[in-house]
């Protein structure tokens, strides 16, 4: 089996900044390096692909909503390093679940493409080339990856940009859409709501109905009971005889 070697500190910087194009000196850790939110974006939303700018380089996802994003950084991995992605507490606890692949295999060469979902009920809001979205750590092989077994990065990635097939995918299969299934789940929250509601409404008013006949039975009793007997009281009564003259 191959050894694999993480790289730290010193080690780490050397290499990174060699196999990395726009990294940034603050961004390395002991173990790790921060990758930032780069420039070309696609929210489930729309239909096409869009690209922040310096004059409007916030990006906001809204809740439910999902997104694809390239890296800040650019990547130019060789044959003897592998790239692993993690994400970051920053990120997911403000509601961010990223959703991408761990690893950057040898060979590849261009812009990441990492995809998140909002599971927060409020907009979560990204600066381009500021906001870090995920962490890469630096692993080194003890043995290189032959020419063949090279991984060749897509067209689009290669020039900084977002696939194609990546948005035309989401676009196409709706039932992965996960905005949709939160819709469908607010929906559900609200039917089952909804009937609880009802459900408690018509107990209710069956205990009411079921207690106003049991009243309206027992004191009409008790007026008729009463009539009937004002009613023998007053014929007992004596009527005073008139005498003719």
């Amino acid at each position: 089996m191959a050894k694999v070697e993480l790289l730290t500190e010193d080690e780490l910087r050397s290499v990174g900044t060699s196999v990395m194009f726009d990294c940034r000196a603050d961004n390395f850790g002991a173990t790790s390096y921060d990758i930032r939110l780069g420039r070309n974006y696609y929210r489930s939303r729309e239909d096409t692909g869009k690209q922040l700018t310096p004059a409007q380089p916030e990006l906001i996802v809204d809740p439910g909503e999902y997104v694809l994003v390239t890296s800040y950084e650019r990547f130019s991995i060789p044959a003897d390093l592998l790239v692993q992605l993690g994400p970051k507490t920053v990120i997911t606890r403000r509601g961010l679940i990223p959703l991408f692949g761990k690893v950057i295999d040898p060979g590849f060469s261009g812009t990441l493409v990492l995809g998140f979902y909002n599971s927060a009920p409020v907009r979560i809001r990204l600066i381009c080339g500021e906001d870090v979205i995920c962490k890469a750590e630096f692993w080194r092989l003890e043995t290189p990856v032959k020419k063949e077994g090279l991984v060749k990065a897509r067209p689009e990635q290669a020039e900084g940009r977002i696939p194609r097939e990546d948005m035309d995918y989401f676009l196409n299969h709706p039932r992965h859409n996960p905005l949709t299934l939160d819709r469908r789940l607010t929906a559900v929250e609200w039917s089952v709501a909804s009937i609880r509601w009802w459900g408690r409404a018509i107990v209710v008013g069956f205990i009411l109905a079921t207690a106003a006949a049991a009243l309206g039975g027992y004191f009409g009793g008790y007026f008729v009971e009463r009539m009937r007997a004002g009613g023998q009281a007053a014929d007992s009564v004596k009527r005073p005889s008139i005498q003719r003259k």
